[in-house]
């Protein structure tokens, strides 16, 4: 969908200036030392990737935001980040429609600005993506966002809107491999960021069906999330939610031999070892087999796959890579 129909389609709904519009993310990081403000202390776990809390906003009493970052990284110069925000007195349909409006304002001035709405769930959610740049210093910041928005119910009993994000960016010289690793992890990326289990930010107080979602009912440790998995869904999904839940790759040195033979396949990230380092090898009848390790208990999982394994993370029906079994040794 382009950035003008999103905006035309959602304008209508913003009766106030939307708290949770993109609004210079590119300025210099506060110095301020963070203090959780949701509940949600950290760290988060996502793709695999340990996320701590690096700084906190609160500009008014209903609204918060926070940051985190991996290990090692700064505000001013980060390579990826976890942004979660809530905020009172607002929905998600007026939240998005404040960032397309926000977004649009850049359409002329940012050639690297690209908007995709994905449309709103049945849950009443929101995912969002969107590219865009900055090169009013010496250096060139590009940075990719994936915005999941979803209602919330705030302590007072009222309904309102949270976020769950997560920011990449590249600079400099950079930003072309950004881009190249962008297009090999972005459909993996959004995947994850969708079937994340909103449970473990228990701060968010997620609201489903008009009840709040006991945050002790987390599938976010190994093997617990083992309640969201079924037979053939598409292995973007199991992936996600397996990286999610604290399941890292384990890497197979015979990979590239094992799925392309002697010479070992193409040297860059169109190579499925490559995109799927758990990969262990593939047979010529369509059947894969991908292996993860819980650092924490030593266990080991076993995947095996059926389909085109070069299609895996098309999403949704249209994936072409299913999950037959697994198990676990």
């Amino acid at each position: 969908m382009s950035l003008c129909h999103s905006v035309v389609k959602l304008m209508r709904l913003i009766a106030t200036a939307a708290v949770f519009a993109y609004s210079s993310s590119f300025a210099a990081a506060q110095s301020v030392p963070a203090s959780d403000k949701l509940g949600v202390p950290g760290p988060i776990v996502f793709e695999g990737i340990e996320y701590r809390l690096a700084w906190t906003s609160q500009p008014s009493a209903g609204y918060v935001k926070q940051e985190y970052l991996p290990a090692g990284e700064r505000l001013d110069s980060y390579a990826s980040m976890i942004i979660l925000e809530r905020a009172g007195g607002t929905d998600v349909e007026s939240a998005v429609a404040g960032q397309l409006e926000m977004l649009a304002k850049r359409k002329g001035s940012d050639p690297l600005l690209r908007v995709d709405l994905q449309e709103p769930s049945e849950n009443g959610q929101v995912l969002l993506d969107f590219m865009l740049s900055d090169s009013s210093t010496s250096t060139l910041i590009v940075e990719w966002n994936a915005y999941r928005y979803f209602p919330v119910s705030m302590s007072d009993g009222t309904r309102g809107v949270a976020l769950f994000a997560i920011s990449r960016r590249g600079y400099g010289k950079a930003a072309r491999d950004f881009f190249t690793d962008l297009t090999n992890t972005r459909m993996d990326t959004i995947q994850a960021l969708r079937v994340y289990d909103l449970r473990a930010l228990s701060g968010t107080q997620a609201a489903q069906g008009g009840k709040q979602v006991d945050p002790s009912a987390s599938n976010a440790s190994p093997g617990a999330f083992a309640t969201v998995l079924k037979p053939g869904m598409s292995y973007a999904e199991f992936r996600a939610a397996a990286l999610n839940a604290g399941w890292t790759p384990h890497v197979e040195p015979e990979c590239r031999a094992n799925v392309y033979g002697r010479n070992g396949g193409p040297d860059d990230g169109t190579n499925i070892c490559t995109q799927l380092p758990e990969l262990e090898a593939c047979s010529g009848d369509g059947h894969c087999s991908m292996v993860f390790e819980d650092g924490g208990s030593g266990k080991r999982m076993g995947v095996t796959t059926y389909g085109d394994y070069l299609k895996w993370n098309v999403p949704g029906e249209e994936s072409e890579l299913a999950v037959i079994d697994w198990n676990y040794k």
